[in-house]
């Protein structure tokens, strides 16, 4: 399918997010969604490429942060637009839970991912994790997900992700295990060799092949 987010769809979306003016940034979303965009190509091509470029530039010293959490706040503002649509689907009776490891501050990757499971008629929560962990991992034994979902921003979290993705393995044998975020830009290779069994999503494209031939590992 051709992505309807144009480059000059971009670059006035990007423009207005630059600039903090919130409603330039609601009519071009809300004109993709009155045109029937799928929910993946605004998500990826428009969300996920806009943020990954603000933190790019303020990485390099080029913005402030303040316009970084503006362009930020703006993003996850926008998320809610699509949650009329979001629970049309036929509902799969699958459940999910995507995590942030503590310390994160962008929580828009985590988010998104689950609005997708959401679209595609799974029972989706987000949660921030904090420590004490085990606080989380009682969750999950309520929730009793078919899939968890880290999304990792930062390289340094990295480690800690790991001690959960242990400890969830241990007391979930059969939960299907995926990792994403901007973390991973890098590569992926060292976190998927010392795990069997865990995917890695580069983005919602790539979920949704993978939710195509996924089959439940829960006994």
């Amino acid at each position: 399918m051709e992505s309807m987010i144009s480059e000059p769809v971009f670059k006035e979306y990007m423009d207005a997010l630059l600039h903090g003016k919130r409603e330039k940034c609601r009519r071009v979303v809300t004109e993709l969604i009155h045109k029937k965009a799928d929910i993946k190509d605004v998500y990826t091509n428009l969300f996920q490429k806009s943020m990954y470029e603000i933190g790019s530039l303020w990485e390099h010293n080029k913005i402030s942060i303040a316009k970084e959490q503006i362009a930020t706040a703006i993003t996850e503002n926008l998320l809610s637009l699509f949650y009329p649509t979001l629970f049309s689907a036929e509902r799969t009776g699958h459940t999910s839970v995507i995590c942030s490891v503590h310390e994160e501050n962008h929580q828009i990757g985590g988010k998104m991912v689950a609005d997708f499971f959401e679209s595609r008629g799974w029972n989706s929560e987000y949660v921030e994790i904090r420590d004490p962990v085990d606080d989380f991992l009682g969750y999950l034994k309520v929730k009793d997900p078919d899939m968890v979902g880290f999304s990792v921003s930062l390289q340094q979290n990295i480690p800690y992700m790991k001690q959960l993705i242990r400890k969830v393995k241990s007391i979930f044998p059969g939960v299907s295990l995926i990792i994403g975020g901007q973390a991973f830009a890098t590569g992926t290779a060292a976190v998927l060799k010392e795990f069997s069994g865990i995917i890695y999503i580069a983005d919602l494209f790539d979920l949704e092949k993978f939710l195509m031939e996924w089959t439940p590992e829960k006994s």
